[in-house]
């Protein structure tokens, strides 16, 4: 379960979501760059969000395994659905 974000995390996560820069973000709201990546890393922390390649890797591996499940498991019903017929 991922934890809420601070009214500041908020802000910085639009400005990400927007495409601008961890510095284009320090300018727009006047901070040092250094903090906008400490809420970046805390963002992504609160949204259980993978930071590492090899996390991102590792999701990656797993969205593709439920993907082929579910795929699967389509073909299987709409197999008993048409012998239904």
């Amino acid at each position: 379960m991922s934890l809420p974000l601070k009214t500041r995390e908020k802000q910085v996560q639009k400005l990400f979501d927007d495409g601008m820069s961890s510095y284009q973000i320090a300018q727009e709201l006047g901070l040092a760059k250094s903090t906008v990546q400490e809420y970046r890393r805390r963002i992504l922390a609160k949204l259980e969000c993978p930071t590492t390649p090899g996390e991102i890797a590792a999701e990656r591996l797993r969205m593709e395994r439920a993907w082929v499940l579910a795929r699967k498991c389509l073909k299987e019903m709409e197999a008993k659905l048409s012998g239904r017929r």
